[in-house]
């Protein structure tokens, strides 16, 4: 058994074929596709070419690099979301101050036995509407982003 398999490793080594198959050399253009078609939802019209064109690896440092791409379309669009007017560090304390008014809340339901008071949801109300809002951001960002010319 030993002796088989070494003679098939020793044919196997002097053979002229290659054991692994060889890949073809990509075109630009393929090489586009490919980069679209596994870092990408795949190719609009015209998309390969013109990443063809610029190069693939450009093309990937955009990627990596958001904010120097320029979308006309989607930045229209995100001005109706006011949670983008928002300053993060205010909005992290302007919901820290919200949680502790609920639990607050809570606590005094829980002493007078009142489970059904509305104030309970009322600290947080404008942090739910926020967070709808920032889910819808996130459609349009992944439905409109690159959707422009440039």
């Amino acid at each position: 058994m030993r002796t088989a398999s070494f003679i098939a490793l020793t044919l196997a080594a002097a053979s002229p074929r290659p054991l692994v198959a060889q890949q073809p050399h990509l075109t630009p253009r393929d090489s586009a596709l490919h980069a679209l078609n596994r870092l990408a939802y795949g190719a609009r019209p015209g998309e390969v070419d013109s990443v063809a064109r610029a190069g693939v690896m450009r093309w990937i440092d955009q990627q990596l690099d958001p904010d120097r791409i320029p979308d006309r379309v989607l930045a229209e669009r995100e001005r109706g979301f006011k949670i983008l007017d928002y300053d993060r560090a205010d909005l992290a304390g302007r919901y820290r101050d919200a949680a502790r008014e609920r639990q607050r809340l809570q606590r005094e339901a829980a002493q007078t036995g009142d489970s059904t008071r509305p104030a309970r949801g009322r600290p947080m109300r404008e942090f739910r509407e926020l967070g709808g809002e920032l889910q819808q951001l996130a459609i349009v960002r992944a439905t409109l982003s690159g959707t422009s010319a440039a």
